[in-house]
C-alpha cells in the first residue's frame, strides 16, 4: 500500500500507519471516531522480534499516537481469533462517552467451528 491509496496514512522506515479496512464502530463501550493500524513493513510475527531501530521507531509511533489520544490494542501471538500470525497494533480514537446500553446486530453472521 502506497501514498495515494485511501488507507495510507504515513510511512516511516520500518512501519506504515494505515486506516483499518474494516474499522471497529465500538470499543470499550465507546464510539470509535478513527481506527488506524501500525503495521511493520517487514513481516513480523511478534513485537519481541523487532530489533534496535525498528523497536525504537515502534515505541516512538506509539507515543506519538498516545499523545494524540489514541488507544492501543494488539492481539497476543497465540490468540485464537488471529487469522494469520503477524504483528500489527490497532490505534483507536474514541468519543469518550461510555454507553450504558448497547444493542448490536451483526450481519452477515459468522460462526467459528471448533475442530
Amino acid at each position: 500500500m502506497k501514498e495515494g491509496h485511501p488507507q495510507f496514512v504515513r510511512q516511516e522506515r520500518y512501519f506504515k500507519v494505515i486506516r483499518n479496512r474494516t474499522p471497529y464502530s465500538l470499543w470499550d463501550e465507546q464510539v470509535v471516531l478513527d481506527h488506524l493500524m501500525i503495521v511493520p513493513i517487514k513481516h513480523t510475527a511478534k513485537v519481541s522480534d523487532l530489533g534496535g531501530e525498528a523497536a525504537e521507531e515502534y515505541v516512538r509511533l506509539l507515543g506519538e499516537y498516545d499523545e494524540r489520544g489514541y488507544c492501543m490494542f494488539a492481539r497476543a501471538l497465540n490468540a485464537s481469533v488471529r487469522s494469520v500470525v503477524h504483528q500489527h497494533t490497532h490505534l483507536m480514537k474514541l468519543d469518550g462517552k461510555k454507553r450504558r446500553f448497547l444493542f448490536m446486530v451483526r450481519k452477515p453472521w459468522y460462526f467459528r467451528l471448533s475442530r
